[in-house]
């Protein structure tokens, strides 16, 4: 995966971006949560975190991963990856096009609109699945992390979990 740098705002918020291949989404997972713990991670020593935040951007391909605390609902990370996965974004596509195929404006009702939400929950929960899997194993000797995977901009998350190694 190709990574880029860029530096944003008055805190000089430091960021990791990368883009994998359509085919390469296991890897390309995998290669996030390594990146993660082990580059980005450490920048952020003087951050006050108690749990990552893993934010599904499924409308954009994006998966973004940074430190946050429970005491703050503002961003606090000095430092943050974000990934695009074509897979992720070709998944969410598919599945607001087979909804607009079977509705129009004016056929919008409230349960074609919960269908179409209870559908992206699945394919939402099948990358936060897929997210994990990729995860485990990565930790360092006698770690514990607390990982909050968020759908959207969601203030509550979707799923918790705490992995040890």
């Amino acid at each position: 995966m190709d990574w880029t740098q860029h530096v944003s705002g008055a805190s000089k918020h430091l960021g990791f971006s990368g883009t994998t291949e359509l085919s390469e989404e296991k890897e390309g997972l995998h290669e996030m949560w390594q990146s993660f713990l082990s580059d980005i991670l450490p920048l952020n020593s003087e951050v006050d975190w108690d749990y990552i935040r893993v934010e599904l951007w499924c409308d954009s391909g994006r998966i973004i991963i940074s430190p946050a605390s429970s005491q703050n609902k503002y961003r606090i990370a000095k430092s943050s990856c974000q990934v695009f996965f074509p897979a992720l974004l070709a998944e969410c596509e598919t599945i607001y096009n087979a909804f607009d195929d079977e509705t129009d404006e004016e056929n919008e009702t409230e349960e074609a609109e919960e269908k179409l939400s209870s559908l992206m929950r699945e394919m939402e929960s099948r990358w936060m699945n897929k997210a994990e899997a990729a995860l485990r194993g990565q930790l360092k000797e006698g770690s514990e992390l607390k990982f909050c995977f968020f759908s959207f901009d969601d203030d509550e998350p979707s799923r918790e979990i705490v992995v040890q190694s």
